[in-house]
């Protein structure tokens, strides 16, 4: 694992709040959430190492996480709370199809929804704060409390390098007086202000400009997502690699612009990419480890045993063999 941002062990053990771990498999990750429903699929080819750091201080919370390979990311918030997401890296991520970088901001309702794409060795701080705490905080001037209660369910995208900047600030500003905040009246400050913080940066960003500067999303993207869907549903009713474009809405073209556009994959690549995903999902689940590992390949449209094994061990950087055994070894 190597993230420059990720806090460290001894940093981590500093607060009994304070929640860090590694992994190597990127569902295990994903579960460490709460109050968010994800669904993850890898992008890119190779063994995934990923960090996930958590401080839940009260009625805000701070993530941050990494991820070694290219990520696809369908989130759903199950909480009262506003997610605010921020990229830590210079390499840019795509969010509903459009560059997502270190000047966005990307701010998502309670039970609100989104899809972004995040590139290889990537950390992202992610800051939760309950509705009713911002919404009501002193900080946060009337203007960009009726922008927050306005939102969609898809959220929207603010590009300023300032408001990032201090946002990221607030936060490691946050975390380093959590540190050893064992008394809870003294993390309960800590919570507070950071709510505080965050809506005054909100406020000061809007006093600035007389305004929040949206980056929109264009409808090329509703296109794209209309496809994928259309595919993983074949994907998923057909278990077959029997899959053509004419099987999906619009001209190939546009169905190969569409994709290479979203998750920079070919419709057919991003088909066997599903495939392998569904292959991993059966190899881990608890009900299904008598199958044979040939039988569940061919039920996911791999015939060829040894293909599949390629294709498996260069997607996920290991044999399937050794993906049931990790998940064998991690229920005894």
């Amino acid at each position: 694992m190597s993230s420059n941002w990720i806090p460290s062990e001894s940093f981590s053990r500093s607060s009994s709040v304070f929640f860090r771990a590694t992994h190597r498999d990127f569902d295990q990750q994903a579960a460490l959430y709460k109050n968010i429903e994800l669904h993850y699929r890898q992008l890119t080819r190779g063994r995934f190492d990923g960090a996930l750091f958590s401080a839940p201080l009260g009625r805000s919370a701070i993530h941050m996480e990494y991820c070694s390979q290219s990520i696809e990311k369908e989130y759903h918030l199950r909480s009262n709370s506003f997610s605010i997401s921020l990229l830590m890296d210079e390499l840019p991520s795509l969010v509903r199809g459009r560059s997502y970088t270190n000047e966005h901001i990307l701010v998502v309702p309670p039970n609100g929804e989104n899809f972004c794409v995040t590139p290889p060795r990537c950390t992202l701080l992610i800051i939760t704060v309950e509705a009713d705490a911002l919404l009501q905080s002193l900080a946060l001037v009337p203007q960009v409390a009726d922008w927050f209660r306005s939102l969609s369910t898809v959220g929207q995208c603010i590009q300023s390098q300032w408001l990032s900047d201090r946002l990221k600030a607030d936060a490691f500003m946050a975390l380093e007086s959590a540190g050893g905040a064992a008394a809870s009246n003294r993390l309960q400050t800590v919570d507070e202000n950071m709510i505080f913080s965050v809506a005054n940066s909100f406020s000061m960003e809007w006093i600035k400009h007389q305004s929040i500067t949206q980056y929109q999303i264009g409808p090329a993207y509703e296109r794209f997502k209309r496809e994928r869907h259309r595919l993983i549903n074949q994907v998923i009713a057909e278990q077959t690699g029997s899959l053509n474009l004419p099987l999906l809405a619009g001209s190939k073209r546009s169905v190969e612009q569409a994709f290479a556009k979203h998750v920079r994959l070919g419709p057919l690549a991003y088909s066997r990419l599903l495939r392998l995903h569904q292959a991993r999902h059966h190899l881990r689940d608890q009900s299904r480890l008598n199958e044979s590992i040939g039988d569940i390949a061919a039920e996911t449209g791999f015939w060829d045993w040894s293909r599949f094994s390629d294709y498996y061990r260069k997607q996920f950087g290991e044999l399937p063999s050794e993906t049931r055994q990790k998940y064998e070894s991690s229920l005894r």
